[in-house]
C-alpha cells in the first residue's frame, strides 16, 4: 500500500484480520442481540462444515474452534477507531523486528510463498496483533488451526462452490 511517509512509494503492510464477524466488538459485547448474532454465526459455521462432509460431531467441534480462534484474534485486534489513527497504524518495522514480534512464525517461508522473499521493511498496522497471533500459534492446538484455516477457505470460496454453499453463505 502507499508509504505513509512518501506517497510516491508503495511498501508492504502487515495488517490484522481473520475475523468472520463484522468487527472485533461482536466477540465481546454482552447484550442479547450480539449474543444471538454470535450464536447464529457458530451455527452457520457448523452448517458449512456439514456441507463439507464433516460429521455432526466434527462440524460442531470445528465451529467451536473457529469461534475460539476468532475471539482470541479479536482480543488482540485494534478497534475500528484505532485503525483510523494514522499515527497509531504507522509502525515502520524491519524484517528482524517483525520476526521478533512472532519468533515462531516462519516469516522467511511466508514471504517466499507470497513471491516476495526480498521484503525487508514493513508498515505494521497492529504490532500487538502480530504478537498475540504469534502466541496463539503456540497455544492453540494444530487441529483447531486446521479447522480455522478450513473455515477461512470455505468462507472465501463459498460464492463459487455448489448451490448449497451459496445459499448457506
Amino acid at each position: 500500500d502507499q508509504d505513509t511517509a512518501d506517497a510516491s512509494k508503495v511498501v508492504p503492510w502487515i495488517t490484522q484480520g481473520g475475523l468472520g464477524l463484522p468487527d472485533r466488538d461482536y466477540y465481546f459485547r454482552d447484550d442479547d442481540d450480539t449474543k444471538k448474532i454470535r450464536a447464529a454465526y457458530v451455527v452457520h459455521v457448523e452448517k458449512m462444515f456439514l456441507l463439507l462432509g464433516r460429521s455432526p460431531k466434527d462440524a460442531k467441534q470445528a465451529a467451536a474452534d473457529v469461534m475460539a480462534i476468532e475471539a482470541a484474534l479479536a482480543k488482540v485486534s485494534k478497534t475500528n477507531v484505532e485503525t483510523r489513527d494514522i499515527q497509531g497504524i504507522n509502525n515502520r518495522l524491519s524484517r528482524a523486528a517483525v520476526a521478533g514480534l512472532a519468533p515462531k512464525f516462519p516469516w522467511d517461508a511466508h514471504f517466499a510463498t507470497l513471491g516476495h522473499p526480498e521484503f525487508s521493511d514493513f508498515i505494521v498496522e497492529a504490532p500487538k496483533f502480530i504478537e498475540g497471533t504469534g502466541a496463539l500459534f503456540q497455544s492453540a492446538k494444530p487441529a483447531a488451526w486446521r479447522n480455522y484455516l478450513d473455515w477461512r477457505i470455505v468462507d472465501d470460496a463459498a460464492p463459487t462452490l455448489p448451490q448449497a454453499f451459496v445459499e448457506e453463505d
